[in-house]
């Protein structure tokens, strides 16, 4: 169903990290006026492009370890079409023990000012004692999704991080430093409280999460901020799959792929983990299937050839490769070594 949005407040919250030193550095207010009378023309279309992408987005829910991913309830005009056609969101729902999302609703159906700004400057201190960037914008709005005579009022916390330069809180200077260091549209996490869902062609909202994060594996500190349940990841539900196949039935990553069936999409955010004796590796399944190769020279001597573009080995800041102290053998010495390798035993 489509749906019109509308932003009605939004709190700017510049944070810094060093170290264990986390500090709020400075605070903004921005008010329905102030968004509506377009003072603020590209930070209101940041905001608005970001809360649309996360609301059109499909929605991945984990139940008795499996994935069931379906299509979002609502579509806002202005999201980011390319992030809707393969990105998906988590919903997350509050642990038992917490009431951290009360405020969450507060926020959200907050009829003054003050009283958004009390429940903002809370979910700030919050956010202060999580893990985030040393450079850190934070967004908290207040916005509603309107779809016929069904409305949701509604908050939207969006963050990103900041490579260089000076944290502000001009909405409009904001924006160039984000465009000035390629963050894009889509900022890296953003959630909405709350769901909307529809039950039997009626529209409504559920007292839950809806996540977006710019990684294929979900950091827990921006669900443990709000003591929200930390979704099951990809890895998991693949492993758990994994574990119930027979057997001996497989001979190759196609007949993995095949057994699993409708997880088997599942398998483009699962990273590999493993070791060549005590050299340990880790790829992600694409990077694994696409560039990697295995071979058994005897039951006690075993290679693994890498393709890539480019190879670094990092001594600190130093690039050993770049610096020329690891040496490339050419085509011959390798076919050279791979003979002397096989015929050692």
């Amino acid at each position: 169903m489509r749906a019109q949005f509308q932003a009605n407040r939004v709190y700017v919250v510049a944070l810094t990290r060093e170290k264990n030193t986390k500090k709020i550095v400075q605070k903004k207010f921005i008010d329905e006026e102030s968004l509506s009378s377009g003072t603020y023309p590209d930070f209101h279309r940041l905001i608005r492009t970001n809360l649309a992408t996360i609301l059109n987005l499909r929605e991945s829910l984990s139940q008795n370890g499996d994935e069931e991913v379906i299509p979002s309830p609502v579509h806002v005009e202005g999201g980011d079409k390319r992030k809707q056609r393969w990105a998906k969101s988590d919903i997350a729902s509050p642990k038992e023990n917490t009431n951290r999302y009360v405020l969450v609703d507060n926020a959200a159906l907050s009829k003054s000012d003050d009283e958004f700004v009390t429940a903002a400057d809370t979910i700030t201190l919050w956010f202060k004692d999580t893990r985030f960037w040393p450079k850190t914008y934070l967004f908290i709005t207040q916005f509603t999704a309107k779809a016929g005579n069904f409305v949701a009022h509604s908050c939207g916390i969006l963050t990103t991080k900041l490579e260089s330069g000076t944290l502000v809180t001009d909405p409009e200077v904001i924006v160039r430093q984000l465009q000035r260091e390629q963050v894009g549209k889509i900022v890296k996490k953003g959630l909405v409280y709350p769901r909307i869902i529809n039950i039997n062609g009626k529209m409504t909202t559920k007292p839950a999460f809806k996540i977006y994060e710019d990684t294929s594996r979900p950091a827990e500190y921006f669900y443990r901020f709000l003591r929200l349940r930390y979704p099951r990841t990809s890895e998991e539900i693949v492993g758990r799959a994994y574990s119930k196949l027979p057997p001996g039935k497989m001979s190759s990553l196609h007949d993995l792929e095949r057994k699993l069936g409708e997880k088997a999409h599942l398998l483009d955010g699962v990273e590999l983990t493993g070791n060549v004796d005590q050299i340990q590796f880790s790829a992600s399944y694409k990077d694994l299937k696409g560039n990697f190769d295995f071979a058994e020279i005897s039951p006690k001597k075993h290679l693994i050839l890498i393709q890539g573009d480019r190879v670094e080995v990092r001594l600190g800041e130093s690039d050993l490769v770049k610096d020329g102290v690891i040496r490339f053998l050419s085509l011959e010495e390798l076919i050279q070594k791979l003979r002397e390798i096989a015929g050692a035993d």
